[in-house]
């Protein structure tokens, strides 16, 4: 399903995604790092995030559902891959199970799981799950593409996110 994602706000993120062995991918799987947004800070550096623009794109959805938010996002980079997010998020430090697809541009190739675990990554100053936004750390062990099977991660901040879904 394909959505308009609409925010006052340009919408922004920082991922950092790879496709690697894991224990219990195949003997071809190697390391590759597919998503490199933005960069996560350090005590003396501050954040920087990515934005639509240029070969780049951001969209992210957070829309408050039951006992937490239904979360939807999406990056592409034209050099490097993309990287897809969606799942309902609880305000809890227990891990989640949310569906991920991380895809790289070279080699071509797509990996999908959708029950991938993720928890929640102690950031500086940042909300682990707010109306705007969400930081988590996903690990996908059994990402498959076509036959064969490697694991996945994502380290990701997106914030600015649109807060409502699209109308009929």
């Amino acid at each position: 399903m394909s959505y308009e994602f609409i925010t006052t706000q340009e919408q922004e993120a920082i991922v950092e995604a790879s496709i690697s062995q894991g224990t219990n991918g195949s003997p071809a799987c190697r390391f590759a790092q597919v998503g490199y947004l933005g960069k996560f800070g350090t005590a003396e550096e501050p954040p920087y995030f990515a934005s639509s623009g240029d070969d780049v794109s951001v969209h992210c959805r957070v829309v408050p559902e039951g006992d937490g938010y239904y979360v939807e996002a999406q990056t592409r980079s034209g050099r490097r891959g993309s990287l897809s997010i969606e799942g309902h998020f609880v305000r809890s430090r227990q891990a989640q199970t949310v569906a991920m697809v991380v895809s790289s541009e070279g080699p071509n190739v797509r990996y999908a799981q959708d029950d991938c675990t993720a928890t929640y990554h102690d950031g500086h100053r940042f909300t682990r799950l707010s109306p705007n936004g969400f930081w988590a750390d996903i690990t996908c062990p059994n990402a498959r593409d076509g036959a064969q099977t490697c694991q996945t991660f994502a380290r990701v901040h997106f914030q600015n996110c649109a807060s409502s879904r699209p109308g009929p």
